[in-house]
């Protein structure tokens, strides 16, 4: 796939994440226990170094993509079309707005809709697929907004807080349907 940027009006437009993208107010997000209070990156500290590695592993990837969200030019998140598997034609969606100055502005909502139009159109998928902790209220109105189901909990799942496990919530999106009698 070779699309190099989405504008999604607005002046906020994807860009596949190059290397020269991380930058340090990029790892301060993801530095910030707020930012990634629900994400797995809460459970390392980032460097310039290793974001720079994490962003070459997803452009050498064939099994994942990795966009840039910028507002304007300036790079405010990252959203990931990952774990495609051709037999199966489905991913796995991740996101992050890092910049909390554009919280809550519907920005997530729209790159995740590009993202399906891409799943779908330029990738032939028919799922994706989602996971968020039960407290990410953010999260639950991006997929809701955009139609996603609610496959299932996954009770105790990880750990959150010290030794706090909490339930997490899985979201699918159906593209097509290979059987539309199947309801």
């Amino acid at each position: 796939m070779q699309i190099q940027k989405i504008s999604l009006g607005g002046n906020v437009s994807l860009r596949i994440l190059k290397e020269s993208d991380v930058s340090e107010e990029y790892v301060s997000w993801l530095n910030d226990p707020e930012v990634v209070q629900f994400t797995e990156a809460r459970h390392m500290r980032h460097t310039m170094e290793s974001q720079r590695s994490y962003v070459s592993t997803n452009l050498g990837s064939e099994g994942s993509y990795l966009w840039g969200i910028f507002l304007s030019d300036s790079l405010v998140g990252t959203i990931r079309l990952a774990r495609i598997t051709d037999c199966n034609e489905s991913a796995t969606v991740a996101f992050l707005l890092g910049s909390k100055k554009h919280w809550g502005k519907g920005i997530t909502t729209r790159c995740v809709k590009a993202i399906e139009e891409i799943a779908k159109k330029d990738l032939g998928l028919k799922k994706l697929k989602a996971g968020y902790y039960l407290s990410n209220k953010g999260s639950a109105r991006v997929f809701q907004k955009l139609g996603w189901k609610v496959e299932g909990i996954q009770v105790g799942a990880p750990f959150f807080r010290g030794e706090e496990r909490i339930d997490c919530v899985r979201v699918c999106k159906i593209l097509e349907m290979r059987n539309p009698d199947y309801s």
